[in-house]
């Protein structure tokens, strides 16, 4: 573990910016904490809970050209990945690989678009000394101190200004040497310092096999309120940082335009909509249903891991104040 000043971590990063395009939390007008491109370094903000929007976005875009054509023909291939690096991740938000890299990298064909710009990124994850009411990392076994994860991880003690860092990957090593740093003895303290931050987060599943309880529940009254008040807009699977789903679209003329992959939702009454006309969701309750089973239930039971990391970005941006932690309540 090591330890550095708040000016020698910016300029780090700042030294970073000749190689990589760095992108960290800074505020945003009328947007709150985000991540964004770095173009000021003093702009850089560590104060705050978690960013509006995950990274997610940093490596699989919201929308995204595929290759371009004409006559037939295509004429520009996929753009290149650029060499990037995220700052001030959190460890709910980089637990989301567990699903990604599942979906895109484990499972044949590989997904070289995702890969690409996976490899080609720098992941810094940032430990929360705070939490927000909407926060139920815990649930899925998380924790929010961690310095185990992305390729460097930090702890920002917001009293001495100080960042304890720790290398977690190669790439990690070879990067701190970069940072002008010192060997850190204290930082137990320190973690004890904010543990009590933290206790108000709950673990609603403790050891409960959700696997066993949905396999039981797999349909029932209670599917049939949980849905109520869902208007099917899809916010929660754009601000959430496991969701994957896409479509593919083709831009302009028969001769000419370009291929593009966007963001999907399954909340959308036209996702899972077919060719005939018959749609096997056709009201919020299956839409909804579906949902759910996919963050509690199918991921665990193929995966092994969660489809969610409980941001709770999904609560705190629902219009009709949808709570999925209620919802899990309901069934456990």
């Amino acid at each position: 573990m090591k330890k550095a000043t708040k000016s020698d971590f910016i300029k780090f990063l700042k030294d970073l910016s000749d190689s990589y395009e760095v992108i960290a939390p800074q505020k945003i007008a009328d947007e709150g904490i985000d991540l964004s491109p770095v173009t000021d370094f003093n702009k850089i903000t560590f104060d705050y809970v978690n960013t509006e929007r995950s990274f997610k976005r940093f490596i699989f875009p919201q929308s995204q050209e595929l290759f371009k054509f004409e006559n037939n023909k295509i004429v520009a291939e996929k753009i290149k990945p650029k060499k990037q690096v995220i700052v001030g991740i959190r460890n709910c938000d980089i637990n989301n690989f567990k699903v990604l890299d599942y979906n895109f990298i484990e499972k044949d064909p590989v997904d070289s678009l995702y890969k690409d710009a996976r490899d080609n990124t720098i992941f810094i994850v940032g430990a929360c000394i705070k939490n927000n009411s909407t926060c139920f990392c815990k649930t899925f076994k998380i924790n929010p101190l961690g310095v185990e994860s992305g390729d460097l991880s930090y702890l920002f003690d917001d009293e001495s200004k100080e960042f304890y860092i720790k290398a977690n990957t190669e790439k990690g090593t070879e990067l701190i040497k970069k940072l002008k740093c010192k060997a850190a003895s204290d930082f137990d303290e320190k973690v004890k310092k904010y543990e009590t931050n933290h206790d108000n987060i709950p673990d609603l599943i403790e050891d409960k096999d959700l696997v066993e309880i949905f396999s039981g529940q797999l349909d029932g009254d209670k599917w049939e309120t949980i849905f109520q008040g869902c208007v099917n807009c899809g916010i929660c699977t754009f601000y959430c940082p496991t969701c994957y789903c896409f479509d593919i679209e083709e831009e302009g003329k028969f001769w000419k335009g370009r291929r593009v992959r966007n963001w999907d939702s399954c909340m959308f009454s036209i996702y899972s909509k077919e060719t005939t006309g018959h749609n096997p969701r056709p009201t919020n309750r299956e839409r909804y249903r579906n949902r759910v089973l996919h963050k509690f239930y199918y991921q665990l039971k193929h995966n092994d891991s969660y489809g969610c990391v409980g941001c709770g970005r999904c609560i705190s941006n629902c219009p009709t104040n949808i709570d999925i932690r209620k919802i899990i309540k309901t069934f456990i």
